[in-house]
């Protein structure tokens, strides 16, 4: 009789202790969203997924890792919610989006208020971490997407802003708090596809690569500046590690100059309703490559003198979009608040060629045993 009382005991227990696990997703059953696009045309969002099997990565006979298996799905919508949920039904598995590391939009996104929407959607869904990667493209979203193999300088382009600055890689967070500020604007990096990687087998594949910025607000367009006009974002931001430098003398290539440890200042300065401000750059540099014999001197001075109009030519391209590059209109509103609110428009200062009242960049050149400022070979 007690054994059989045992018996019931345990076979009504035993389905509790297997309850925990009914409702966990086993890896196989899931693909995990590794990137978001999102382009508009015709009246209709396109959303477009880039997924992966985390099961299918490992290491090949060599011992190499492999990459995992990926795919791209897309769904349509007439807004950017509606258009993610029809691409849950192209996928024939549950889709993980707790991995996703980066967004891209399209700029025609973004002037149909695509940005609005995908922020919101992305604040609300709780899988959704906020460090992930913000960037625009010029380029066919499904062609990036493909191009961008698992992993990416996408998934982690800190690695290359600090061995080559341009523009501070952003995240989901920073453009919410950018667009929230005074200035009201955001920076987003601009990726394009260009085929410049080698495979093992000497095929020439696409690879991403980063070929401008574009600035936004929370509901427009502001305009895009390429790299060669936003050049001067690098010197004016506190996280660039090292930036490089071209120096010529008599036409001719002298030297190239790796730029680091950034420090800048800027100060506004209010005279009635008018605002100008004043910009200090310092840091230090250290001699990369020598092509002909120069002074220290000519050095320093052409050094600083090429920071100085970097940083000027970004903010002479950036005003004809009527953008503040350089978030200006924040420097007064947390130094001085009450001109601020005196004189910003729509949450931000006017500005013109002559906002900026100076210039001045002072960069010395550091590591003495190294300024044998002759080339190697002569």
């Amino acid at each position: 009789m007690k054994k059989k009382l045992w018996l019931t005991i345990v076979l009504l227990l035993f389905p509790l202790t297997m309850t925990g696990c009914w409702d966990l997703n086993e890896p196989e059953q899931m693909v995990y969203a590794n990137g978001l696009g999102i382009d508009f045309k015709d009246g209709v969002y396109t959303v477009y997924s880039q997924l992966f099997d985390l099961g299918t990565s490992g290491k090949s006979e060599q011992g190499r890792p492999t990459s995992p298996h990926g795919e791209i799905i897309w769904g349509e919508g007439r807004d950017v919610d509606e258009a993610v949920f029809n691409v849950y039904k192209s996928s024939d598995r549950k889709i993980f989006w707790g991995h996703l590391s980066f967004v891209i939009m399209t700029e025609a996104a973004i002037k149909n208020g695509g940005q609005q929407q995908i922020l919101d959607m992305l604040d609300r869904f709780v899988e959704i971490r906020y460090h992930l990667w913000f960037y625009v493209s010029h380029a066919p979203l499904r062609d990036l997407l493909v191009a961008s193999n698992y992993p990416s300088s996408l998934d982690n382009p800190k690695t290359i802003f600090e061995q080559g600055s341009f523009v501070k890689p952003v995240t989901m967070r920073e453009v919410i708090i950018k667009l929230d500020e005074p200035g009201h604007e955001a920076v987003i990096p601009t990726v394009s596809i260009t085929p410049n990687r080698i495979e093992e087998k000497e095929e020439v594949t696409s690879g991403i690569r980063l070929h401008g910025v574009t600035i936004i607000t929370n509901h427009a367009y502001k305009g895009f500046l390429t790299e060669a006009e936003g050049v001067g974002l690098r010197w004016l931001t506190d996280k660039t590690k090292r930036g490089q430098i071209s120096i010529h003398k008599d036409g001719k290539p002298a030297a190239s100059i790796i730029v680091q440890k950034l420090n800048t200042d800027i100060v506004p300065s209010v005279q009635g309703n008018q605002v100008q401000f004043d910009i200090k750059i310092k840091g230090s540099a250290v001699v990369s490559a020598l092509y002909q014999k120069i002074d220290l001197a000519f050095l320093n001075k052409e050094i600083s003198k090429k920071i100085e109009e970097e940083v000027m030519l970004t903010y002479h391209e950036s005003i004809k979009h009527d953008t503040d590059i350089y978030r200006l209109s924040e420097k007064l509103y947390r130094s001085d608040v009450k001109s601020w609110k005196r004189i910003a428009r729509n949450g931000k200062v006017p500005l013109n060629k002559d906002s900026i009242h100076s210039m001045r960049a002072d960069v010395d050149l550091r590591y003495t045993n190294q300024l044998h400022l002759v080339p190697s070979i002569e």
